[in-house]
């Protein structure tokens, strides 16, 4: 799980090591992905039943439990000055690497969701920061349209490690959110690092009524891609849920 190309890409052995040099996790990667088989069993056909011996199904992000343990979400809420804050942590107490790890087009994201009574959605109100990036699906760029998974703009945060390339020989332009192979530089990186919570807030304005109840929906997606990347491949968006919260908030 090192990928050398014009550099490391796939840095997810190197990031378990420093993890684990450093005490941050006392698992190797076997202990994780490769789960002992109780009892005795054969490792190959015609051979003998031993103890001890792990599983080669190598499991990883496409299994819903494993997921469901990498990170952890808690989710804090104030009112203020006809203002709901949402703040959140995310961090990573499950997994021995960087999350999302293996392939750098992989990404996780952090979406808030935030209603009132009768469903609709409260304006955002916070800085551009707590908006999702483009990479979270901006739709179709030719006609504007946009399906239910294409989330850039709205409140939320993206944990990935985004490469871009040198500018292409035709356009002139510099990709965002390419794979190795074309990679010549990080765009920017958010990975969740071992044990390192990462902090954000979010701001909504409140209804003008003076009382009611606010629905706060906070959940973690894991993709195999950015979205944009999924809709040019024609692939099937993966879209995976990890862990979510949801607070019902009073104000007066």
């Amino acid at each position: 799980h090192l990928n050398q190309e014009n550099f490391l890409s796939i840095s997810t052995y190197k990031d378990w090591k420093e993890a684990f040099d450093s005490g941050k996790t006392d698992k190797t990667c076997q202990q994780c992905h490769m789960p002992l088989i109780e009892g005795e069993t054969t490792a190959a056909i015609g051979g003998p039943k031993r103890k001890g011996l792990r599983s080669h199904t190598f499991i990883g992000a496409y299994d819903l439990d494993m997921l469901k343990k990498a990170l952890s979400l808690k989710v804090d809420t104030r009112v203020k000055d006809g203002k709901l804050i949402v703040n959140t942590t995310v961090e990573n107490t499950g997994a021995g690497h960087k999350v999302p790890g293996s392939g750098p087009i992989r990404n996780v994201i952090l979406k808030i969701d935030v209603t009132d009574e009768h469903d609709n959605k409260l304006t955002y109100s916070g800085d551009k920061k707590g908006l999702l990036h483009p990479l979270a699906g901006m739709g179709n760029p030719k006609t504007g349209e946009r399906d239910a998974n294409d989330w850039a703009g709205m409140p939320g945060k993206m944990y990935a490690k985004a490469y871009k390339s040198n500018p292409m020989p035709k356009t002139g332009k510099v990709l965002v959110g390419v794979g190795g192979f074309l990679a010549e530089g990080v765009a920017f990186d958010t990975t969740l690092k071992v044990k390192k919570p990462d902090h954000a807030s979010f701001e909504f304005t409140l209804p003008d009524n003076k009382a009611g109840k606010i629905k706060v929906h906070a959940r973690l997606i894991y993709r195999d891609a950015f979205k944009p990347v999924s809709d040019k491949k024609g692939w099937k968006l993966e879209q995976r849920p990890m862990t979510d919260v949801t607070k019902i908030i009073s104000y007066y």
